[in-house]
């Protein structure tokens, strides 16, 4: 977190390739069709639109195998879906980290 000319708080992390990938996939359907909704886009992807509000809000993760299906929805490029995985599996490491640090259990390097 840092801190910016207002005095706010701001996260000064890179949103996840795969996060970021969404969104910007989401936010060029809905510039062609304005009515575009979030949960249509949940459709489109096959996953619940719940789900799909906690995973770009933060709040959670979904499973490798739908992240598998998403891609593959999608038709990402080969390049797209390594950098895709790759911010998916560094996600996931971060969040066990997170999870065991709080639970005050340390790893060793």
């Amino acid at each position: 977190m840092g801190i910016d000319e207002s005095g706010r708080r701001v996260n000064q992390d890179p949103l996840p390739y795969s996060l970021s990938y969404l969104k910007q996939d989401f936010l060029r359907r809905k510039a062609r069709n304005p009515r575009f909704s979030q949960r249509a886009y949940a459709r489109y992807l096959g996953i619940d639109p719940s789900a799909l509000n906690r995973l770009l809000s933060g709040k959670e993760d979904l499973s490798s195998a739908t992240y598998v299906r998403i891609a593959q929805r999608l038709q990402m490029t080969e390049s797209d879906q390594n950098l895709f995985f790759q911010s998916v599996m560094e996600r996931k490491n971060r969040r066990a980290a997170e999870k065991l640090l709080r639970l005050g259990i340390r790893l060793s390097a």
